[in-house]
């Protein structure tokens, strides 16, 4: 943060390592930034604490390029925000949920069309399944040679169960291209820490971190949320029988979530316009979201264990196996879900329903 007689604003730097064409990042943050404080404004909000403000340049960027060729932008400060590492409770899930959910529903007549994907096939399952499959097929490291050379090795066992899964990780590719599930503006980075609340009226909330913004479902974005948020054992867990899904974290942000994205039309039945809100078949596909996207992260873990960590590199001190070990959480995290898809689909029915009677009141 930096200070000035004019006020108070958040100077950063874009990691070129992560996004290799910082033009095109900007391009979408300027573009989305912008559309969604005309939205707060025309809503009757307050922009200065529901909406990033990008400071413009000279040029018109909204980025300036330094002598070394780093790439600068700078927003206003929000003013009486905070941001949360960790829940501390259901309500403040609930609040996380309920921002991600109007953040979708602000965005749902932006034409996805117009901007970049930030980083190509982010969320595309099926190509981490191929990715993954090419790590196992490579073994670069021998790694997984020298784990099948031991009996019931933990690599060994991820391996094999993450090949078997290949089939049902297919359905939001699938969904996109059959035009279930239609392609918005999707956050894609939906953890817990990218929503700044206002601690005076904590119903004013702000998405930021915008770097990854751009086309994708709405439903990688619901599940990458579910499956960041409701472990409370964390990432990297001591015991992987402590990693579950909080079934009532997740009805927390489902229903936070639904409150601001789901729209009914004047006979009470869910919206059909996309443009309105979530549609009939993205809100049936919602349960099955979580454990795709958890499936797709653990495969993304293990693989890069299996090349010698070349994207998730360790940090000091971390071990060497640390994605091998935030490989095996997700996986039994999405095993939990697996578990509970059935009760998770029936909370959502539940809410549907529930929604239904309070409009025909």
């Amino acid at each position: 943060m930096i200070e000035s007689d004019s006020g108070r604003f958040i100077l950063q730097k874009i990691n070129k390592n992560v996004f290799k064409k910082p033009e095109e990042i900007m391009h979408n943050i300027k573009a989305v930034t912008t559309f969604i404080e005309n939205k707060v404004i025309k809503t009757g909000g307050d922009p200065s604490k529901e909406a990033l403000h990008l400071k413009n340049t000279l040029d018109g960027t909204g980025f300036y390029i330094d002598d070394s060729g780093e790439y600068w932008r700078m927003y206003d400060y929000i003013e009486g925000a905070k941001t949360y590492n960790t829940i501390d409770s259901p309500e403040i899930f609930k609040k996380v949920g309920k921002a991600f959910g109007r953040f979708q529903i602000r965005l749902m007549d932006y034409k996805s069309n117009t901007l970049y994907e930030a980083i190509p096939d982010f969320h595309n399952t099926p190509k981490r399944y191929a990715d993954f499959k090419q790590a196992v097929l490579t073994d670069k490291t021998g790694k997984l040679e020298e784990a099948n050379r031991q009996n019931d090795h933990p690599l060994t066992k991820a391996v094999y169960r993450l090949l078997a899964c290949e089939n049902e990780i297919k359905m939001l590719e699938n969904g996109k291209k059959m035009g279930f599930f239609p392609i918005r503006i999707t956050h894609n980075d939906t953890k817990i820490n990218n929503v700044m609340i206002n601690q005076k009226d904590t119903d004013k909330m702000c998405i930021i971190d915008l770097d990854t913004v751009g086309p994708d479902t709405a439903l990688a974005d619901y599940g990458d949320a579910i499956r960041s948020g409701t472990n409370r054992a964390g990432e990297v867990a001591e015991n992987l029988e402590d990693v579950s899904m909080d079934m009532e974290l997740f009805k927390a942000y489902t229903e936070g979530y639904l409150d601001e994205a789901l729209v009914f039309d004047e006979n009470g039945d869910l919206n059909d316009n996309p443009q309105k809100g979530l549609i009939k078949s993205e809100v049936e596909a919602l349960h099955r979201a979580p454990r795709i996207l958890t499936l797709e992260l653990s495969m993304r873990f293990i693989g890069d264990y299996l090349n010698g960590n070349e994207y998730f590199k360790p940090k000091p001190g971390q071990p060497e196996d640390i994605n091998l070990r935030r490989g095996l959480v997700q996986l039994h995290l999405a095993d939990d879900m697996a578990n509970k898809e059935k009760e998770m689909e029936s909370f959502i029915k539940e809410y549907i329903e529930r929604r239904k009677n309070r409009q025909n009141i």
